[in-house]
């Protein structure tokens, strides 16, 4: 697809505004909604914050969302609350953000056996 039909540029396949962009790629087979947005922010440039397991399991072990919170639900909460910055400055704050909300998943935050007495987000546990 990105060779036929934007000559395998990759500036072209992200050329446009961030919803019109969004439902291209979704419409790959294979595509959902988290791999599109971690193209969006990471490869595209868009302002498109990544909802993952690790930041589902991290925000309701924190009481920061309910266990009903969905995909948007997550992604409108992250992306209001993390909107302060100006919009140069947004891209690399809502990067490093959700990386460390992989980071802190992966060692810490873990399905089974998680390691709350030594996580960092530790004092905001309820």
């Amino acid at each position: 697809m990105l060779v036929e039909e934007y000559d395998g540029d990759l500036g072209r396949l992200f050329a446009g505004e961030t919803t019109a962009v969004r439902e291209r790629l979704l419409a790959i087979n294979g595509i959902g909604p988290e791999t599109a947005d971690s193209m969006l922010l990471y490869a595209g440039g868009h302002h498109c914050f990544v909802i993952d397991a690790y930041t589902k399991r991290i925000f309701q072990r924190h009481d920061w969302s309910g266990a009903e919170a969905g995909y948007e639900d997550l992604q409108r909460l992250c992306e209001s609350a993390l909107d302060q910055k100006p919009l140069g400055d947004r891209l690399d704050y809502w990067q490093d953000y959700h990386a460390q909300l992989v980071m802190v998943g992966k060692g810490f935050c873990r399905p089974r056996q998680p390691r709350c007495s030594e996580c960092p987000l530790k004092p905001l546990l309820p």
